[in-house]
């Protein structure tokens, strides 16, 4: 199917831009929802905080109010008249208490009506007796109940007893202020809170405590300040996950999270347990709720705010409703933009088509008339000028031909002339050519004997370098041999010198020894000496007596060292007269040594000297050879040198006769060129006329 060029340029931009549109507008529809949402679910997030801490406020006031009665002087009077505080009993202790529940209830009527349903004054137990649950029926409580009007004294509700017991068994006994989970209350016929502080003596021991007990309507009333929208709702849950308000009413003090079939309240429990608060989505069927939960520190409950996500978000997604729909209104018009745009961009080329359509046919006449400045008119403008210089070109066609038509007729004949005169010379060329080529042959030949001769001269070189490599050898083991015997040379010569050192090492050994015999004998003369002073010491010991002994021992080892001493001087001279006899004879034995290896190196020179003269007589055998060597070598490069030109004369003829051969071929070529040009001309001269019946269909004016 055949397009436009408006449809076309429509179909490439338009899609394009349509594409770039919806993209921008999904990313921005995207990106706001995700925005919108963040904020509203962080804001539903914080109020949700606010409602927690509204509630924790709220309780941490009823627990206040409950503490300050605690303090209260009135009740340190019924301590004084009653310091069991035995509530059983009818005395003035017990009218103080019922005194003081009722000025606590006149105040709590009037500053928050409705909200309790009983006051109470209570006792409490030893530490130890909390773990044990016969003791709770100790527990007993001075009330005033709201609903009635009346002062009783009745045991702890037995859910109350029984937190109690539980909380305070793990503090070692020491009850303290506590707001208890919801419990049904027989007394007042309701579900209530009950909220407890305590009075300590000046020892620190607790001995007595107040409470108050809220109606669980006025708790759920607080909840119900988290509502949102109209499906929204409030959940409350207890440590223990008992559901103290829920909008189920048949959970809503009767069940716990764990025993619901509720996954996705049990998983907010099970959030809720790390004390934070926090953000859950999940479905229930086709609805999406969200829950924010949060934990309410003074009494440990779980406050959770659930939402449903079409209510939250209800008004953000009209707003990107509003923001498609804009964004679709946007793209119809640029759509319309487009296509007038290109319409109007359109009817210039029209007119350059019906134009072009027209010198299509050849009528070179005309003009087109464009006034825009833009490319399109710059084109028209271009395509003017393109015409006029066609038309230009045609009458300079047309005169140009008519010339080439006169040329070709005068270049026919001037070809048929020199094509006869080419034939005669290639017919004289190719007789040079054959004479050229028996010469080529003469010289080959003689190139062939002087390669010959080449030859024989590369034999003779050859062995003379066989007869240069054994005199090199000859030469190079005259030399080894000359070199073995300096080393025998020199090897004695060191030899004769060590020998030299030792002679003179042994006599400077000799002469110390004679030393050493000398202090030997000077040794031997001392331990005489001493002997004869250790035989003395002896004498004069045994004339001293009893009180000599011990200087005769002494004087005795004296004597035997002095023995000893006298005998290894004795060794010692003894050895070193061997020493001296074996270095004499070590001595002249070296000496005798001496003049053998002075004879052995007079020997060696000689050797060395006839060695000498054969190295010459090598030297000698080895420079002729070399000189004939060196003839052959320049024979050879002679030879060569010869055969070398030998072959470029050869080549040279052979390049001469080639060449004749080619100066003949390019004649008889010549000649036939001549005839094509022949026949080209002609060819031209009919193409002339041809050219000018074209140009005349041309209209150029």
């Amino acid at each position: 199917m055949k397009m436009s060029f408006k449809s076309k340029l429509i179909a490439m931009i338009l899609p394009l831009v349509i594409a770039g549109l919806l993209i921008l507008t999904g990313v921005a529809y995207i990106q706001s929802k995700n925005v919108i949402e963040t904020e509203l679910i962080n804001a539903m997030s914080i109020r949700t905080e606010e409602s927690t801490k509204h509630i924790d406020t709220w309780l941490t006031g009823r627990l206040a109010e409950v503490r300050e009665t605690v303090q209260s002087p009135i009740l340190k009077r019924i301590l004084q008249t009653n310091p069991n505080m035995d509530l059983k009993k009818n005395d003035d202790s017990i009218r103080l208490i019922d005194e003081l529940n009722l000025s606590r209830w006149n105040f709590i009527n009037t500053a928050y009506p409705n909200q309790y349903a009983a006051l109470h004054i209570l006792n409490t137990l030893e530490p130890n007796e909390w773990s044990n649950t016969d003791n709770l029926s100790k527990l007993t409580a001075r009330y005033y109940n709201a609903k009635t009007g009346e002062f009783k004294t009745d045991p702890w509700a037995k859910a109350a007893a029984t937190e109690a017991a539980e909380r305070y068994s793990k503090s070692n006994g020491i009850p303290y202020d506590a707001i208890f989970k919801p419990a049904y209350s027989q007394a007042y016929g309701r579900n209530v809170v009950m909220m407890v502080a305590w009075l300590k003596n000046d020892t620190g021991k607790v001995v007595a405590g107040a409470g108050s007990s809220l109606t669980i309507e006025t708790v759920e009333n607080q909840v119900k300040n988290l509502k949102y929208g109209n499906k929204g709702y409030g959940v409350l849950l207890s440590n223990d996950g008992t559901f103290v308000v829920h909008p189920n009413k048949n959970w809503a003090m009767k069940e716990k999270v764990s025993t619901v079939n509720d996954p996705a309240m049990q998983r907010i429990s099970e959030l809720a347990a790390s004390g934070k608060s926090g953000v859950y989505r999940y479905s229930e069927g086709k609805e999406k709720k969200i829950a924010f939960y949060d934990s309410a520190s003074i009494a440990d409950w779980t406050v959770v705010n659930v939402v449903y996500e079409d209510e939250l978000f209800a008004s953000s997604n009209k707003l990107l409703t509003i923001m498609l729909i804009i964004a679709c209104i946007i793209i119809a018009i640029v759509s319309l933009t487009i296509y007038f745009a290109a319409s109007h961009l359109i009817k210039p080329l029209t007119k350059l088509n019906d134009f072009a359509e027209i010198v299509s046919t050849g009528d070179l006449s005309g003009s087109i008339e464009i006034n825009s400045k833009d490319e399109i008119g710059n084109l028209a403008r271009a395509f003017n000028n393109t015409i006029g210089a066609l038309r230009g070109i045609v009458g300079d066609i047309s005169v140009e031909a008519e010339k080439v038509n006169n040329l070709s007729s005068n270049l026919a004949t001037s070809c048929n002339d020199s094509s006869k005169v080419t034939e005669e010379v290639a017919k004289a060329i190719q007789v040079v050519a054959e004479n050229s080529t028996e010469q080529a042959k003469q010289v080959g030949l003689s190139a062939d004997k002087t390669v010959e001769m080449e030859e024989a001269s590369r034999s003779v070189t050859d062995k003379c370098n066989y007869m240069i490599e054994t005199a090199e050898q000859s030469h190079n083991i005259s030399a080894v041999a000359f070199e073995a015997v300096e080393k025998a040379i020199y090897s004695m010569k060191v030899i004769v010198e060590n020998n030299e050192k030792n002679l003179g090492e042994s006599k400077l050994l000799l002469e110390k020894s004679s030393e050493i015999g000398k202090i030997v004998e000077v040794i031997t003369g001392i331990a005489n000496q001493t002997n004869l002073l250790a035989l003395n010491a002896a004498i004069e010991a045994a004339r001293a007596g009893e009180q000599g002994k011990g200087f005769a021992v002494v004087a005795d080892e004296v004597r035997k060292l002095a023995e000893q001493s006298a005998v290894a001087a004795n060794q010692i001279s003894n050895l070193i007269s061997g020493i001296q006899t074996q270095i004499a004879s070590i001595t002249d034995s070296m000496n005798d040594g001496s003049q053998e290896i002075t004879s052995g190196m007079e020997t060696a020179a000689e050797a060395g000297t006839h060695f000498d003269d054969i190295e010459k007589a090598i030297s000698n055998i080895f420079s002729v050879v070399r000189d004939v060597n060196s003839a052959t070598e320049t024979m050879i490069e002679t030879a060569s040198s010869t055969v070398t030109e030998m072959k470029s004369t050869s080549s040279i003829s052979e390049q001469t006769a080639a060449a004749t051969e080619e100066v003949s071929a390019a004649a008889e070529e010549q000649a036939v060129t001549m005839d094509e040009i022949g026949n080209t001309a002609n060819q031209l001269s009919t193409l002339s006329h041809r050219l000018n019946e074209l140009v005349s269909k041309f209209k150029t004016k």
